[in-house]
């Protein structure tokens, strides 16, 4: 034991006796630039070649590590490669391969250490004038080059109609149920193009759409003025055809079917018919159109229950409309809910029904069990 604590101190002497040296901390991990290249993809068109966007193009990067980092563009508007940044500092993650990323950036999607990408493509297209909104891309590399490859393809539908009321959402579907957005699970690797599959997961949707309700689009009146849309679709055949449906903003709707096979290559824009869209005509019903004047017009009262028994009371005004099928649309906003409601009047015996709706009956809204009383 004596002999033990000896070297102890004799190691302690030389420690102090030691030239001093300053101390210096590890370097936090910093992240790295990374130029990014595409084929052909998202973000917009400017004739033939697509582009990049100052500051509206983020990334999800994932620097050999499965660690999800916001990289946004910082480059000039209509270059078709760039530089991108993040003002994120990493802390670290799992250990990955090869630097991986997708586009756009989400902080849902994720990367594994086998080259499986979960990327998240939205059923809810973003409408950009002669272009496409985010179609989803991803990229392997060794390095800060990232070279993208789109996952999806695209299909051109020019749209146009003499119409009485403006389109408030658009919607594609496969007339076979076909799952075309949510999840998708991609296979990627270096330098070769990615495999992605949908309906892996219980976010699988057999539709895509745009919606208007906040400033519904007017469209083009004849075909050589058409309106085009621009739908981002994975890649496969459509073999019993697509469907696109129409709502216009007081409710009417419009459906174009057609049965022929229709094939999505990735990275291709294929080019659709012009479709007219036809809205069933709105027969305002004078005695209709009378009772509304006299007794929709003006504010409600709500009582809405909570379900601690507090009672809200509050009162709202509410818009109508009339729809092609000759009943009243109704919409208003109370608290943090909304009332958006299709009602049937019988002018016969002056009834206005409301589905949901009843004297003593209970609606669901949100977090509340509300009464709706009139006045």
């Amino acid at each position: 034991m004596k002999k033990i604590v000896m070297i102890a101190a004799a190691v302690w002497l030389v420690a102090a006796c030691s030239p001093k040296e300053d101390f210096v901390a590890p370097s936090a991990p910093q992240a790295r630039v990374f130029k990014a290249t595409m084929e052909s993809t998202r973000t917009f068109l400017d004739g033939k070649n697509v582009c990049w966007e100052t500051d509206l193009d983020k990334i999800s990067v994932f620097d050999k590590s499965d660690e999800n980092l916001q990289y946004v563009y910082s480059g000039e508007d209509g270059a078709t490669q760039g530089i991108f940044t993040t003002s994120a500092t990493p802390s670290g993650g799992n250990e990955l391969p090869y630097v991986y990323a997708s586009y756009p950036y989400d902080s849902y999607n994720e990367a594994s250490d086998d080259g499986t990408m979960l990327v998240w493509f939205s059923p809810r297209m973003q409408y950009r004038k002669n272009s496409f909104g985010a179609c989803p891309m991803v990229a392997v590399s060794e390095d800060e080059n990232l070279k993208f490859y789109n996952l999806c393809g695209f299909i051109a539908i020019p749209v146009y109609g003499d119409l009485a009321e403006n389109i408030a959402e658009i919607a594609v579907y496969g007339n076979g149920g076909e799952i075309i957005s949510g999840d998708m699970v991609v296979s990627a690797a270096i330098g070769t193009e990615p495999v992605s599959q949908l309906g892996l997961t219980d976010y699988a949707y057999n539709y895509v759409y745009y919606n208007f309700e906040d400033d519904p689009f007017t469209v083009g009146t004849t075909a050589s003025k058409a309106t085009v849309f621009y739908f981002t679709l994975p890649p496969m055949t459509f073999e019993n055809g697509i469907s696109i449906e129409f709502v216009g903003e007081k409710g009417s709707t419009y459906t174009y079917s057609s049965s022929n096979p229709l094939t999505i290559k990735r990275s291709v824009c294929t080019q659709a018919g012009a479709v007219e869209v036809v809205f069933p005509e709105i027969v305002e019903d004078p005695v209709t159109k009378a009772y509304i004047e006299e007794n929709l017009a003006g504010s409600y009262i709500f009582n809405i229950t909570g379900y601690d028994g507090t009672v809200y009371e509050t009162e709202v005004s509410i818009s109508y409309n009339l729809t092609a099928n000759g009943n009243v649309h109704l919409e208003g906003e109370f608290i943090d809910m909304a009332l958006d409601v299709e009602a049937t009047f019988d002018p016969e015996t002056g009834t206005l029904s409301i589905p949901g709706f009843s004297a003593a009956g209970t609606v669901y809204y949100g977090y509340f069990t509300g009464y709706l009383a009139w006045v």
